[in-house]
């Protein structure tokens, strides 16, 4: 037991607060990296820009006239709503020219942008889970973990803000969104849930006491 607990700390000791996913390593030890859609995240990021355009127009609108009455919170309003379309369509832009992953998985772990590596023995299951109410309910892939506190403490903000959120509603902490991936969630969830078990049955490395001494 002391032995492939020292193991797993080994592994844990290269993942630090807001750890990098380096996806070429990750393809490069026979892991799998899913990609986002090219068409989804082009035309995300052409409505994004259309809708910063008007939301800016609108403002100009409100503004040529001179700012008066009750002018003042919508044009506030309006410009927020365009920085951050603006914010959104350029991100997606990026994204789009990078391709950068939604996911990764390989023998050591799950690896998210924004969290970095999740070992599988910090995994308790991956599961599809449907989530939403009423006319609106979407599914998307839960990882749900053994300790959510400790692998969200060396995640990004946003990530540990909204993992936090979920854990306290006994939802999973951590999720992959179905928008813009190029397969199925149940297929995706199936893949990454046979990796782990193989994983976690395969024999992990000892050291030897001999060698040691």
């Amino acid at each position: 037991m002391g032995e492939s607990h020292s193991t797993r700390r080994v592994v844990r000791g290269n993942i630090g607060p807001m750890a990098s996913v380096d996806w070429a390593a990750v393809e490069a030890r026979g892991g799998e990296v899913v990609r986002p859609l090219r068409w989804q995240l082009a035309t995300t990021a052409a409505c994004l820009l259309v809708g910063a355009l008007l939301a800016a127009g609108v403002v100009a609108l409100l503004a040529s006239d001179g700012v008066r009455g009750a002018d003042p919170p919508w044009v506030v309003v309006w410009t927020a709503l365009s920085t951050l379309a603006l914010g959104l369509a350029f991100r997606n832009l990026r994204r789009l020219l990078r391709r950068e992953p939604l996911v990764g998985y390989d023998a050591d772990g799950l690896h998210l942008p924004g969290v970095g590596l999740v070992a599988w023995d910090e995994i308790s299951e991956v599961r599809v889970d449907e989530v939403g109410r009423g006319r609106f309910p979407h599914a998307l892939v839960g990882i749900y973990l053994h300790d959510p506190a400790a692998v969200l403490s060396r995640a990004g903000l946003r990530c540990r803000v909204e993992g936090r959120i979920e854990a306290a509603s006994q939802r999973a902490p951590l999720a992959i969104h179905p928008f813009k991936l190029p397969l199925e969630l149940y297929v995706l969830a199936s893949r990454i849930q046979r990796r782990r078990e193989v994983a976690l049955r395969a024999p992990r490395p000892r050291r030897d006491s001999a060698t040691a001494g």
